[in-house]
């Protein structure tokens, strides 16, 4: 089903030569970590696996909510384009109902980009990959990419970050805290480099409206359509 789609890593086949049954994917590399993309990207590569989620979301009679976006599921082609994997912990809602209930002892490693309500409660429903998006385009500003120290107390590693993150905002001090990579590769030229500071605002801003700090959470594709607004300013 999502195997065709451009923005899913593809699934070629399956492999029993081994103890375990082994799926064989299309080749692409996880997103890197040492190498930070710069600002063009990361907005290109945050668009497509917005795409990605959007298709969960809409294309099928019940929708799919992946349930595990977070930068070790998404991969790059040899063309840079993005594709996201990782469907172990999907569920379908059921048709005719607005969310399900999933045990969240299923889940327990993934934790960290998971909103703290579903953890309490166990509700899944398109928010819940809604906020995972946007806790991911904090991490992927900041340059973290989910590798920050774990918190103390009842909050989440995410509500932490997402905290953090909106203190910063709130007191015009965002770019202290973005990732010094995408920061020192950004434009020489001053008009230049004031508008990619203005496209990594815009993103910032998004990120805290999927994760609800601003209002109403958005639809997984009216965050595809903003971040390709914000994409085509960089033409």
């Amino acid at each position: 089903m999502v195997s065709g789609h451009k923005n899913f890593l593809k699934l070629l086949g399956c492999c029993l030569e081994f103890e375990y049954p082994v799926l064989v994917c299309e080749y692409a590399e996880r997103i890197p970590y040492n190498n930070t993309p710069n600002l063009g990207m990361l907005i290109k590569m945050a668009k497509e696996i917005a795409v990605a989620v959007s298709y969960l979301h809409t294309a099928f009679p019940r929708t799919m909510v992946h349930m595990d976006i977070q930068p070790s599921n998404i991969f790059l082609d040899s063309n840079g384009t993005a594709k996201l994997s990782g469907f172990c912990l999907s569920v379908s809602i059921p048709e005719g109902e607005t969310f399900v209930k999933v045990d969240a002892d299923r889940v327990e490693g993934v934790l960290d980009y998971l909103e703290y309500k579903y953890v309490t409660s166990g509700v899944v429903n398109e928010n819940t990959d809604v906020f995972s998006f946007g806790v991911l385009l904090q991490n992927l500003l900041i340059g973290k990419y989910g590798e920050v120290d774990r918190c103390q107390g009842d909050e989440s590693l995410f509500e932490h970050e997402h905290n953090r993150v909106c203190k910063f905002v709130e007191e015009g001090r965002v770019f202290e805290i973005l990732d010094p990579q995408i920061l020192e590769n950004m434009s020489d030229d001053d008009e230049n480099r004031e508008q990619e500071r203005r496209r990594m605002q815009a993103v910032i801003v998004l990120s805290l409206k999927c994760t609800g700090h601003r209002g109403d959470v958005p639809k997984m594709v009216e965050v595809a359509k903003e971040l390709q607004r914000i994409e085509l300013w960089m033409l």
